[in-house]
């Protein structure tokens, strides 16, 4: 498998803080994952939502990494292949409601161990919704809210100039 395309300054190992290490011990007693959905007016270009997906893993490498459990000082690590990592699925449909209901409560969780910490999903049909999933080990709610803002500049930032970093 290849190795991603990671910028040098990115080390490939994050410290985890105590909130992360609080949530990893709770998270048998809850469901760890935030979800959320996002209605667009139009489409979004599949491919350049996953390399978005991507670049917003290295502007926020925890995204990326898989969680070290050890006794003493559990760690962050990053994932080989980012760029497999950040894959966006499509999945055409014509009931919205009826066909989002496996992405926000029956799909496999995500792996807190492997990784990524995030996933997404578009539901194509007269209009795009993108569905997202976000370990809560990883960021908690205003974590995912700052996620979804960067998701979105950037996305916007990477169409208007496809070298965008």
């Amino acid at each position: 498998m290849a190795k991603s395309e990671v910028r040098p300054e990115i080390p490939r190992c994050f410290p985890v803080v105590i909130e992360d290490d609080i949530l990893y011990w709770m998270r048998n007693s809850h469901d760890s994952e935030i979800r959320g959905v996002i209605a667009l007016k139009g489409h979004v270009d599949k491919n350049k939502l996953s390399r978005t997906l991507r670049l917003c893993m290295d502007a926020e490498p925890i995204l990326g990494c898989g969680f070290k459990k050890r006794f003493f000082r559990p760690y962050w690590q990053m994932m080989d292949d980012l760029d497999k990592a950040a894959s966006c699925d499509l999945v055409e449909t014509s009931d919205y409601d009826t066909d989002i209901s496996p992405f926000l409560t029956s799909l496999p969780p995500l792996d807190l161990f492997a990784g990524p910490q995030v996933k997404i999903w578009i539901l194509r049909s007269t209009y795009d919704r993108i569905v997202f999933k976000m370990q809560h080990v990883a960021g908690d709610g205003g974590a995912c809210a700052e996620f979804i803002r960067l998701l979105s500049e950037t996305y916007t930032k990477f169409c208007e100039n496809p070298n965008y970093r």
